[in-house]
This record gives structure tokens, sequence and C-alpha cells, in this order.
């Protein structure tokens, strides 16, 4: 069973204060709005895939993901769409692949396409990939 949090909002139709909302339960100076939040959801599935790169080689990891696994995610199905997040200073970053489905991620896990790409891109790593799974909810 999914839990979904219900945020307040300072106007229900407007959904871009249910983020406000999450900023002020943290401690932002502002007042907590009044009324509730009742977004439309839709429910993705999320691989988040944490990486280390050597500083020197996050551009290369890049280049590779770009060229190599997204052709191939693209052909797969219920593949949504992906973001990269990166720290070229520190060589940090993040792959989040979005699917359909979680049968759809899951058989993404075993796609021997990907194999190639992957084994490419561990020797500018410098530690191996931490992999994760999630559900991702589109709040709109």
């Amino acid at each position: 069973m999914r839990r979904h949090h219900n945020l307040p909002s300072a106007n229900p139709t407007d959904h871009t204060s249910c983020i406000v909302a999450q900023y002020t339960m943290y401690g932002w100076p502002q007042p907590w709005p009044a009324g509730g939040c009742h977004p439309q959801e839709h429910t993705m599935f999320a691989r988040v895939a944490h990486v280390q790169a050597k500083p020197e080689k996050i551009g290369e990891v890049v280049a590779l993901y770009t060229s190599s696994v997204m052709p191939v995610l693209q052909q797969l199905q219920g593949f949504k769409g992906t973001y990269l997040l990166t720290d070229p200073d520190t060589g940090k970053g993040m792959s989040i692949t979005l699917w359909e489905t979680e049968a759809d991620r899951l058989a993404s896990d075993s796609e021997a396409a990907l194999h190639g790409p992957i084994v490419q891109v561990m020797p500018l790593l410098a530690a191996p990939p931490v992999v994760l799974g999630f559900d991702a909810i589109e709040v709109v």
C-alpha cells in the first residue's frame, strides 16, 4: 500500500505551494499555510544509481551514458526518461531512470544490451555504483 502525504497549501488549487510547504517543514521562516493540498499524482518507478567517478572522468561518464546507454534505454518497454545529476568538482553523480511499471524497471535490470556500456564505464569510477529502486511520484 502506498502512502501519500497531504501537505498543506495556501491555495488548494495551486499545486506549486505543496512544494513550498515541504520547505516550511524543514525550518524555512514561512508561516505554515492553511488549507489542504490535493495534487494529482501519477506513480512511475525509478532506478537511482549513485556513482563516484574519478573527478577528471565525469565528462567521459556522461558522454558514454549519452552515446551508449541512452539508445538502449529508449528501446526498452516502459522507459519514460532519465536524469543525470553530476558534481564535476567531486565526481559524484546520480542517474535516475523512470519506468512506467515496476515490472519494466525490474526487466531492465537484466537487459543484456546494457552490459557492454556498464563494463566500459567501470574503469572511470572510483567505486562501484550503488543502485536503488523507488516509487517516483509526479505531483502536477
